[in-house]
C-alpha cells in the first residue's frame, strides 16, 4: 500500500521547484487569503479537500508558466470569483457522478479500461456534470481537469473532456490498477516531473 502523502512533502516540493527553477519559468502566484477561502466555502456550503485548500492558501494560487494550459502546473481561477449559475457551474451542489460518463463514438473508445456508463447524446447531461468540482487544469479546446470539492468522488481529479469527445472521466493509472488519482497524488507527480526536467 503506497504511504500517505501529506501536505508538508508537497509543500517542499514546491519549496524544491522555486530551488531548480533557475530561470524562472514557473510563477507562484498569490496564495488567497484565509478570508476568500472561507468566504467561498459559505457561499457554496461546502469544506475544500485539505491539502488543495492549504496548498492554494499556503503556497500559492496556482504555479504558472508563460506559455499557459499543460504547461501550468496547476490554475485555480478566481476562486473567489467564480462564475456559477443555479443549476450549472455551481460548486455547491453535488457531482452527480461515480463511473466514466461517455457518450462517444463506442468504435473508437479504446484508452479507458474501468467502468463506463455509455450514453446517448442525449442523455448525457453535462450541465449536471458541471457542478460540485473546480477547475485546476486547463488542456485547451473545452478540456481541463478538475477536482471534486462536493459529492462521492470528493479530493479525486477528473477529466472534464465534453466538448469534443462528450466525455468525463475520473484520472486513472492503469500500470498500477489505479482506479482513482487523489489532488495529492497529481499534485505531487506534476511537481516531481517538473523537477525532474529541471534537474537535467
Amino acid at each position: 500500500m503506497d504511504d500517505p502523502i501529506d501536505f508538508e512533502m508537497i509543500r517542499a516540493r514546491a519549496r524544491k521547484l522555486r530551488e531548480v527553477d533557475t530561470k524562472g519559468d514557473f510563477t507562484f502566484n498569490k496564495p488567497y487569503s484565509m478570508e476568500e477561502i472561507e468566504k467561498f466555502e459559505e457561499i457554496y456550503d461546502l469544506r475544500l479537500p485539505i491539502v488543495f485548500r492549504r496548498l492554494i492558501t499556503e503556497v500559492a494560487r496556482s504555479i504558472t508558466r508563460p506559455y499557459g494550459l499543460t504547461s501550468d502546473i496547476f490554475t485555480t481561477s478566481h476562486i473567489s470569483d467564480i462564475y456559477h449559475e443555479k443549476d450549472r457551474y455551481n460548486p455547491g451542489l453535488e457531482f452527480p457522478l461515480t463511473m466514466r460518463a461517455y457518450a462517444g463514438d463506442r468504435e473508437y473508445d479504446i484508452f479507458y479500461p474501468y467502468e463506463t456508463e455509455f450514453l446517448s447524446f442525449e442523455e448525457f447531461d453535462y450541465p449536471g456534470y458541471t457542478n460540485g468540482h473546480i477547475a485546476v487544469l486547463y488542456l485547451g479546446c473545452g478540456h481541463s481537469f478538475f477536482i471534486v470539492v462536493k459529492g462521492k468522488e470528493y479530493n479525486n481529479i477528473w477529466a472534464d473532456c465534453a466538448s469534443s469527445n462528450d466525455d468525463f472521466f475520473p484520472l486513472f493509472e492503469e500500470e498500477q490498477d489505479k482506479k482513482r488519482i487523489s489532488f495529492e497524488e497529481w499534485i505531487l507527480k506534476r511537481l516531481n516531473l517538473a523537477i525532474k526536467d529541471r534537474e537535467k
